[in-house]
């Protein structure tokens, strides 16, 4: 009779455990992409990573081969892919995507370390020369105005610099209060590129039920703030 407690514990913890198992085995099983028109994305953000390999590992180097297979994998889903550093490895997938017939929204990773941003900038410019038919669009920076790690003087440089090395569209990333705080800024771009990202939004999140109609508000007063400016998504999405 003792021992009845102690069974009916271990029972009652493995049928919890089992249940979380097959919880989160429920929540990561692949679903076909039913939201995308004909099963296609127009654009995807791609990292390379191999393992519990860091990317941004400065000592990081794809395998052989691997990214050559991502992007015959990611070909039937899209025919354009966004990168957000032009060094390393990240820099070597744009040789892959043009391989492929995918085209490349190449980033350029900036930060507060001038001598990384201009190897950065000169990797791309190398990139985009030898690759012209790949490069949809460059990107001078990710949400580095939100990061408070470059005044918008000091980043329109950088985009007039990219810019008058390159044929491709140049654009700047960031979400729209960004952007509007910096409207001066896209004078210096050829398109605007606005993150809009519901979940993160201040002062609370966006209800999941919400989300198109935040999206499509967000939208629509960045094309009020830059009437006529070519615009894109850069990023959007819910974890």
């Amino acid at each position: 009779m003792r021992a009845l407690p102690l069974i009916s514990a271990v029972i009652g913890f493995t049928a919890a455990a089992a249940a979380a198992v097959a919880g989160w085995a429920w929540l990561g099983r692949p679903v076909p992409m039913v939201d995308a028109p004909s099963g296609r994305l127009q654009c995807l953000s791609y990292t390379v990573s191999y393992q519990d390999a860091s990317p941004i590992d400065p000592d990081f180097k794809a395998p052989a081969g691997l990214m050559e297979d991502d992007m015959r994998r990611l070909r039937p889903l899209t025919d354009c892919i966004r990168t957000y550093s032009s060094l390393g490895s990240q820099g070597d997938a744009v040789a892959a995507a043009a391989d492929a017939g995918i085209q490349v929204m190449l980033g350029i990773w900036i930060s507060a370390n001038d001598a990384a941003n201009q190897s950065e900038i000169a990797r791309a410019i190398e990139l985009a020369k030898a690759h012209p038919a790949a490069i949809r669009s460059i990107i001078v920076g990710n949400e580095v105005l939100l990061r408070r790690e470059m005044t918008p003087g000091r980043l329109a440089e950088y985009i007039r610099t990219v810019r008058a090395a390159v044929s491709a569209p140049v654009t700047y990333a960031d979400i729209y209060e960004f952007w509007r705080r910096n409207a001066k800024l896209a004078d210096d771009v050829d398109l605007v590129t606005i993150h809009v990202l519901p979940y993160w939004d201040d002062p609370t999140p966006v209800s999941i039920d919400a989300v198109q109609a935040h999206v499509q508000g967000i939208v629509d007063k960045a094309r009020a703030a830059f009437p006529g400016k070519p615009m894109q998504i850069g990023e959007v999405g819910w974890p």
